[in-house]
């Protein structure tokens, strides 16, 4: 194949419409029945309005057209007692037409010294399958063999997602099954919420978050090895004031006293409306709480009459029991990449335990 001539730019500051074409070249990679995810607002939302500081755009241009692209979006963290500045690596779409010929890499390895120059100790990806060994090989990322995320999936109306679905063995199996298996997940549901009620915990939805959750993040923020900083600027920036996603935050007390928080959003895929759990953070020793949110989030979502909710939990985490218990189940893996600097092999090595929920990723 003849390799095309194509150009390297920094455009962190997004101008001249780049957040506008950034947007419409990865939208191309999507199905039309998608949800739109990227839009020239969303841009400048994540690079430039971002409290944990300004991100990183790298393009490789052909014919003033965008052919490539990388970006790193700024995440504040906290690490064994220490705020760190990361990022998370993403976006990283190639034309077809311009495939094999290194810009995969060349992208990749040109943002990540850019990265390091501005002081980031930590970048970290969650690529898919198809991806990752290009990280891995070329650009000095790695992922740990006992370091992943599981994606877990609660079947809410296994007929209609049969249905949505090409016929098969698993979706006739499916469709054979759902009659009992509805009847399990509503039995269960029930007896979590009717545990949640008796024991006085009150769960409601709220539209911006007040001081008393950076008391909760100060409070309860040791309760991990690795996470993301979430106090009262983090959660507004990133639930309620996203240009694009539409999020339902559920805070759960007892009493006056705060317990936890959980954030949902609706997903369009293939034209089915799907639900992710998109966040959660909660005090550990009172895991009911837990239990408390996630299961108003599936009675909303149960009203909604919505197909599954699915959502990320890593695989070191106690929260991924939680989840088993209140019927979810394991649809796959989905890998965490880190830079093979310092830090990001001391937190594998480590096995550090990561409280990482899908929110921790921008696309979501």
């Amino acid at each position: 194949m003849e390799k095309k001539t194509s150009d390297i730019i920094h455009a962190d500051d997004l101008s001249n419409g780049v957040g506008t074409k950034l947007s419409q070249f990865l939208q191309s990679f999507k199905s039309s029945d998608d949800d739109l995810i990227w839009s020239e607002q969303y841009y400048y939302w994540k690079i430039k309005q971002n409290p944990a500081g300004s991100g990183l755009v790298s393009l490789a241009t052909s014919e003033n057209n965008i052919v490539s692209s990388v970006s790193i979006t700024p995440k504040l963290i906290w690490h064994r007692g220490k705020k760190i500045a990361g990022g998370e690596i993403g976006d990283t779409y190639t034309d077809k037409l311009f495939q094999r010929q290194g810009l995969f890499a060349t992208l990749i390895n040109e943002i990540k010294m850019r990265a390091h120059t501005s002081d980031y100790e930590l970048i970290y990806g969650v690529p898919n399958e198809q991806s990752r060994p290009g990280y891995e090989k070329k650009c000095d990322f790695l992922s740990h063999p006992h370091f992943h995320l599981l994606s877990c999936i609660y079947l809410l109306n296994t007929p209609k997602i049969a249905a949505n679905k090409k016929p098969g063995g698993f979706n006739q199996l499916l469709r054979f099954i759902s009659p009992i298996l509805n009847r399990f997940l509503h039995t269960l549901h029930f007896f979590w919420r009717f545990l949640s009620w008796t024991s006085g915990i009150k769960v409601k939805t709220i539209h911006s978050v007040d001081e008393s959750y950076d008391l909760f993040w100060e409070k309860y923020k040791g309760q991990d090895d690795l996470l993301l900083i979430r106090d009262k600027a983090y959660l507004n920036f990133r639930f309620f004031k996203h240009p694009l996603a539409k999020y339902r935050f559920y805070e759960a007390r007892k009493g006056n006293v705060l317990l936890g928080y959980l954030v949902s959003t609706i997903h369009q895929v293939h034209g089915r409306k799907d639900i992710f759990i998109a966040d959660w953070f909660y005090n550990k020793k009172r895991p009911l709480a837990f239990f408390a949110l996630l299961h108003r989030a599936l009675k909303d979502g149960m009203m909604q009459k919505t197909g599954l909710f699915s959502t990320w939990v890593s695989n070191s985490s106690s929260d991924k029991w939680l989840l088993f218990l209140s019927g979810f189940i394991v649809r796959g893996k989905q890998p965490v990449i880190f830079h093979k600097n310092t830090l990001g092999i001391d937190i594998l090595k480590n096995r550090d335990r990561w409280h990482f929920t899908p929110a921790d990723s921008d696309n979501v």
